[in-house]
């Protein structure tokens, strides 16, 4: 079964990969104009969304490079002492919530660049970064006064 699986995604990317592609790239062109349904793709649409949203393209590049390096701190800000994170309900539940509001930034990073979605992007990105930011203070202070 898992042979057959393999053989058809083979097949499929070799013979008919055209089929994956997203059929507006197969338009004609207008030199002077940008197309709007420029998007990258889907690995890429959280840090788009970021750049997209702020209107400083200086500032975006630099919330960019945040979060990159906040990505790679997450495991080393929510390492606990206690062996079972069950117990801790709150702190999952936020975490939840995190991976709900990624994904949900980067559907919005696919959007066309309008009132509501410009607006919900924004204040869900702020959201992110406030929660890093809360996640971080909570975590330095529990290390400063030795509790679990």
């Amino acid at each position: 079964m898992k042979l057959e699986l393999i053989l058809k995604l083979i097949i499929i990317n070799l013979f008919k990969n055209i089929s994956l592609n997203n059929p507006d790239n197969f338009n004609s062109i207008i030199i002077f104009k940008t197309p709007n349904h420029i998007e990258p793709e889907w690995y890429f649409l959280f840090f788009y969304s970021i750049l997209r949203s702020i209107p400083n393209k200086l500032r975006g590049l630099i919330l960019i490079f945040i979060s990159l390096i906040i990505f790679f701190f997450i495991p080393l800000i929510n390492k606990l002492i206690i062996q079972n994170n069950k117990f801790n309900y709150l702190f999952n539940y936020l975490n939840l919530i995190f991976y709900f509001i990624l994904i949900f930034i980067s559907i919005l990073g696919s959007k066309i660049i309008e009132y509501p979605y410009e607006n919900l992007n924004f204040n869900l990105i702020n959201i992110i970064f406030l929660y890093f930011i809360i996640n971080l203070i909570i975590k330095l202070i529990k290390f400063i006064l030795k509790i679990n």
